[in-house]
């Protein structure tokens, strides 16, 4: 069984507790406009460009395997569409101006690379933490992956948006220690314009996890003027109210991400969204501490 992943992340220390090696899955559902991993979001695997890297040499051109690269107004520029990741332009580029975001991988050859870092685990109480995009996009070999890692005795975490198959989310919990459930945005509305789709699949799956007594971190991204109002805060008191929820974690706002934007030749949509200034984090922190064990990051 084979799936798509970006990356591999060793010593993490921000997606679980103790050290964790991360993986990044490939595809997700959402198409959050905030994602500051854009290139987690398809389910291809794509070539990302570097502008200021490139020397115009025009490796890429003559190498390319389907001819969907060109010179325009001393730019390169690669036709999506017609792209089929051969990779030869990343092979014989001499800048390093070119990269594959994802790579397929085995569910067994992914899991003997994992275990690598086992003793890490053991001595931190880490483990492996699957991440994207979104895991469960792959469900049956997210699944199996989690499998022969809890089979190894590995602790498995699984960052997960919750816009996913309840069967397969279900078929899953038995090998996931600690679920990283992220609840973005209350207003559906405003749910499926900034991030494509409904949230009513998220609340359900979340109480799914609830009624398996499953471990839940829950995650929230933090956008100043899209879900911090006291109407939204509100609201995601309300939703995990009933739930036994573990931890929090407010994840603030950053434009790191922005340069892969330009990378995959998309539009970063940055005028509608702001970062949130220390005051709010810490407001709506004091709001959530009062019942719940609450982090900044992680």
């Amino acid at each position: 069984m084979k799936g798509k992943i970006l990356n591999i992340q060793r010593c993490s220390i921000h997606n679980g507790p103790g050290i964790r090696t991360t993986v990044f899955f490939k595809g997700c559902p959402m198409t959050c406009l905030w994602c500051h991993n854009p290139e987690s979001q398809s389910f291809k695997n794509e070539v990302m460009y570097d502008q200021e890297k490139c020397i115009r040499c025009q490796s890429c051109i003559s190498s390319c395997s389907n001819k969907c690269i060109d010179l325009k107004d001393d730019k390169i520029e690669t036709d999506l569409d017609r792209c089929i990741s051969c990779e030869n332009c990343i092979d014989y580029c001499p800048s390093g101006s070119r990269e594959l975001a994802g790579r397929d991988i085995s569910a067994k050859n992914l899991v003997h690379e994992l275990i690598k870092d086992r003793e890490f685990f053991k001595n931190s109480n880490g483990g492996v933490t699957l991440s994207g995009g979104e895991a469960l996009s792959q469900g049956n070999f997210t699944i199996e992956v989690a499998r022969l890692l809890k089979k190894r005795g590995i602790s498995v975490a699984l960052d997960t948006c919750g816009f996913v198959n309840s069967e397969q989310l279900e078929e899953i919990s038995p090998y996931i220690d600690i679920f990283l459930y992220d609840i973005k945005i209350i207003d559906p509305e405003k749910h499926r314009k900034f991030t494509g789709v409904d949230n009513k699949l998220i609340f359900k799956n979340l109480h799914l996890l609830h009624r398996l007594g499953s471990r839940i971190f829950i995650r929230i991204p933090i956008i100043d003027g899209i879900n911090t109002s006291e109407r939204e805060i509100q609201g995601i008191l309300d939703l995990i109210d009933k739930i036994d929820v573990e931890k929090i974690s407010l994840l603030p706002y950053h434009e790191i991400g922005k340069h892969k934007y330009d990378k995959l030749n998309l539009n970063f949509k940055n005028e509608i969204m702001k970062v949130p200034s220390k005051i709010v984090i810490e407001n709506i922190k004091k709001i959530f501490e009062k019942k719940y064990i609450v982090e900044i990051g992680g």
